[in-house]
């Protein structure tokens, strides 16, 4: 997603398939890649039922339900359906709740809705659109990728991102794991900045906060 805060601000939800911030520097970025973060997401601590998470990966697989039955119940979202999204399906749109191929029944909110990408959506904290289920710093402890956090993308090269004004920054949001592997593709493909996640709180946003907004949003990828 792309955020206009004072300067001009890129921000992704949970995952991003490609950031195109600099003309035709980043077209072929999904085709050169050749580095794979992994990381597994567990639902189910009785079965050690999981899925495995590849930052090139197809996606897909079948939709599967968390179970709702012993050590099981500790899942905040036991009962629910995950997985079956695959990797054409994570564009969604400026709006908050994009991006679902299943599920998003109501387009008021988007809580309740199942996970086909196994990720969870981010929150802009409580009481904006149903995200305060997945708000906290207690329930980002169980966050599949880990916490949420933010990434300015920046290049030392501006000759490489001609379309790039200077007063523009770009950012990403998602969870770390996420975050890890989109910013080491854009530095090794796109000529981007190395850069480590820090702090979303999207509570403090106003005035004279660095902050992204959800009114900045221009794209969100992956439900």
């Amino acid at each position: 997603m792309m955020f206009s805060i004072p300067t001009a601000f890129v921000a992704f939800a949970t995952f991003v398939q490609v950031v195109q911030a600099g003309g035709n520097s980043c077209a072929a970025s999904n085709a050169k890649a050749t580095k794979s973060i992994r990381f597994r997401i567990a639902y189910a601590p009785s079965s050690m039922d999981s899925s495995s998470v590849s930052s090139w990966a197809d996606g897909g697989g079948p939709r599967t339900t968390i179970a709702q039955n012993g050590a099981d119940l500790s899942n905040p979202f036991a009962g629910r359906e995950y997985a079956g999204g695959g990797r054409w399906d994570i564009l969604g749109t400026t709006a908050y709740g994009s991006g679902y191929p299943y599920g998003a029944t109501d387009v008021k909110t988007i809580k309740g809705r199942p996970f086909p990408h196994a990720m969870w959506p981010i929150s802009w904290g409580p009481g904006y659109l149903g995200g305060e289920e997945y708000w906290g710093d207690d329930i980002d402890l169980l966050r599949p990728g880990g916490a949420v956090g933010t990434i300015n993308i920046l290049t030392k090269d501006t000759s490489k991102w001609p379309n790039v004004g200077s007063d523009e920054v770009y950012t990403m949001i998602g969870d770390k794991e996420s975050l890890t592997f989109m910013i080491s593709d854009l530095v090794r493909v796109c000529h981007a900045a190395p850069a480590t996640p820090r702090k979303f709180d999207p509570t403090t946003a106003g005035t004279n906060s660095t902050q992204p907004r959800p009114e900045n949003v221009v794209q969100y990828y992956r439900s």
